[in-house]
């Protein structure tokens, strides 16, 4: 057997066979059926990992083929790097199996009572079983017994009452609203619950993958005539507003000496002055990307109608603002904002009436939380998970982000808009 071995690896003096952690080909299949978060999903991970540690390798061997590629052991692969241990014990199973088929009947084996199977991972399993299916007999029909076996198998790796009619309803959730999934893993909703809610629903547009409002909003000049044109905006919003009395005084219902306006109203008619600064703005430097502002409710705030393409959610940038409220800001979005793709938003937050601090990011629907009647966006959490992706995820265009002396706390650092 090892003669037909294909990569480096010694024997110790206790006759193990050990090689460097990263010489190990990990598996994308077990990633594409049980995602990436491994701590999470083994019931036995931090035992595994505490004894790793304590030991310095692995007690039980990482099973690989003869290709150096990985049969099992996801978790203790991932403890090693994690770690940066130097070795890892490992044993060969073998040649890799020829068909993609035999491959992931032997990765769904070897998980079988090892993880915290989730409903969204044995759906998972079995369509990556249809799949391979496809790959290895060109066949779309598949036999009923074959189904009957993938079901069974499926079903000995978890506690979860798994049926072809429960994977059938899974699939369509997936489809039509994944986020769903949430719910259902937590044990919330059950499959034919969330089956019912989206059976009669419209598939959900293909998320957008060729976004570059990111590198548009980059230019230098191009924010300079946001700023510019929104302080003109709303300059003109606080001055003007009012009526001359029949002495001829100007009388500002806004920011008279005896009137005012309540916090939430200017931070709405700042989001809206915004929002359409943002689109004119695109109107009148880039007109090819026909930007435009809805006019109804529920729409994005600007959309580039250039890009409108049939079963693609439409290239969009959001705009929302905030005050400060007891060293806190938050935003507010609609219920969907829980569900949404990745897309981009200028984040807008106020210090009064003239301060402010704005930046570009790239939200998902893990940075929204749910709340009555829609959502909620917490920018102290946001950048505590994004703050390091300074530059790619997000970006100031006026004032900043920095990071507090104790490592811990995310300071807004505010400006007033200065223009000649």
């Amino acid at each position: 057997m090892k003669s037909n071995i294909k990569f480096k690896y010694r024997t110790d003096e206790n006759g193990n066979m050990v090689v460097n952690p990263n010489d190990i080909i990990p598996s994308k299949d077990n990633k594409s059926i049980y995602g990436d978060d491994i701590e999470k999903n083994n019931k036995n991970y931090k035992h595994i990992e505490k004894s790793m540690i304590v030991q310095g390798i692995n007690n039980t061997p990482i099973p690989v083929y003869t290709d150096g590629s990985l049969k099992g052991g996801h978790t203790r692969l991932h403890i090693a790097l994690k770690q940066v241990f130097k070795e890892v014990k490992i044993r060969i199973e073998g040649d890799r199996p020829k068909t993609k088929l035999g491959v992931i009947e032997s990765l769904i084996d070897d998980n079988v009572d090892l993880r915290e199977k989730s409903y969204l991972h044995c759906l998972n399993e079995f369509i990556a079983l249809e799949n391979a299916h496809w790959e290895t007999h060109k066949m779309r029909n598949i036999p009923k017994e074959t189904v009957t076996e993938w079901v069974e198998k499926i079903n000995s790796g978890t506690a979860l009452p798994i049926s072809l009619n429960v994977l059938d309803q899974l699939r369509l959730v997936k489809e039509r609203d994944p986020n769903l999934f949430d719910d259902i893993n937590s044990g919330k909703i059950k499959p034919g619950k969330a089956y019912k809610l989206v059976k009669n629903t419209k598939p959900r547009d293909k998320a957008r993958t060729n976004r570059e409002v990111m590198k548009w909003m980059s230019d230098k000049n191009f924010q300079n005539d946001i700023i510019k044109s929104f302080d003109t905006s709303r300059k003109s919003f606080l001055n003007n507003i009012g009526y001359t009395d029949e002495d001829g005084n100007f009388i500002n219902v806004i920011t008279g000496e005896f009137t005012d306006i309540e916090e939430n109203a200017v931070t709405g008619m700042y989001s809206h002055i915004l929002a359409n600064t943002i689109t004119s703005v695109f109107r009148r430097r880039m007109p090819k990307v026909n930007a435009q502002s809805p006019r109804k409710g529920g729409d994005p705030d600007t959309q580039f109608k250039h890009f409108d393409e049939e079963g693609t959610e439409p290239l969009r940038l959001e705009t929302k603002f905030a005050q400060i409220i007891k060293n806190k800001s938050k935003f507010y979005g609609g219920e969907g904002a829980t569900s949404i793709n990745p897309h981009e938003y200028v984040l807008a937050v106020r210090q009064g009436l003239n301060r402010f601090c704005m930046i570009v990011a790239t939200m998902d629907s893990k940075d929204w939380k749910s709340k009555t009647g829609g959502s909620v966006a917490d920018f102290d959490d946001y950048m505590k998970k994004h703050y390091k992706e300074k530059g790619k995820t997000w970006y100031p265009i006026i004032g900043d982000v920095v990071l507090s002396n104790y490592d811990t706390q995310y300071d807004i650092i505010f400006e007033e808009i200065k223009w000649k």
